[in-house]
């Protein structure tokens, strides 16, 4: 369910945040504009990642109107863009402030009740920051076993694709005994096909392209060392002296 709140610091003016999916948005605007960006909409544009962003339609004295909600990760780009292009001191502690405010009073308050108010004391604001705490970790954990997976299924890419073709081609024409030799004429393709078959039987894939990143060293050493099977090089060598005994 989607709540858009309305918050006020006496320093930094109108704070709008909407809870999407029970995520944190914070209007893109308000932010700038507290944080003296000159250009609120360009500083919004330069600094944050469009990922972070979303449109939500909000009431206004003019009606509804569409306006830019940003991550909480945008919110820290802009206060860091902010405190590193400003050479105005007040602004930096300024930009600080608006830091500690979001992430000592309305993030944990959001968390805690679904909207922002004024902690009532030390206490309740320490509860607070530690329930965030914990969500917050919570949230890594998933992220890192995310990544754990990711890193497990992960298929190579077309770089590493074409450098499997490459070390597979280097190694079939060596064993061919070169691309001006007879055996490269009459059974090169042969040779490719030996390759591939015993590389997915090895790696027990469908195609080679189908290798997961993690072993891309291995199948380099793979192709580096293979060799075709007695039969076959027995051929490339009959066919090589073929040649030989022509000259």
């Amino acid at each position: 369910m989607n709540q858009l709140k309305t918050f006020n610091h006496n320093m930094f003016g109108n704070l709008q945040v909407v809870l999407v999916n029970d995520k944190e948005y914070f209007s893109a605007t308000d932010v700038a504009k507290s944080l003296e960006y000159k250009q609120p909409h360009t500083a919004v544009k330069s600094h944050c990642n469009s990922e972070g962003v979303i449109t939500y339609n909000v009431p206004t004295n003019g009606g509804n109107q569409d306006k830019r909600f940003i991550t909480m990760g945008n919110v820290t780009r802009l206060i860091v863009g902010a405190s590193k292009q400003s050479r105005s001191t007040e602004i930096k502690e300024k930009a600080k402030g608006y830091e500690k405010w979001i992430f000592d009073e309305v993030i944990p308050s959001i968390h805690a009740t679904g909207s922002y108010s004024m902690p009532n004391n030390k206490s309740n604001n320490t509860k607070l920051l530690l329930e965030t705490a914990l969500k917050h970790e919570e949230e890594i954990e998933t992220i890192k076993s995310d990544v754990v997976y990711l890193k497990e299924t992960m298929r190579i890419d077309g770089i590493q694709e074409k450098k499997l073709q490459n070390k597979a081609k280097q190694i079939a024409i060596k064993s061919l005994g070169g691309m001006n030799s007879n055996a490269y004429k009459n059974v090169s393709r042969k040779v490719f096909s030996g390759i591939w078959r015993d590389f997915n039987n090895h790696f027990q894939l469908p195609r080679y392209s189908e290798l997961p990143r993690k072993q891309f060293d291995e199948a380099i050493k793979f192709l580096t060392i293979w060799q075709p099977n007695t039969s076959l090089r027995i051929e490339i060598d009959e066919l090589n002296r073929q040649l030989e005994g022509v000259i």
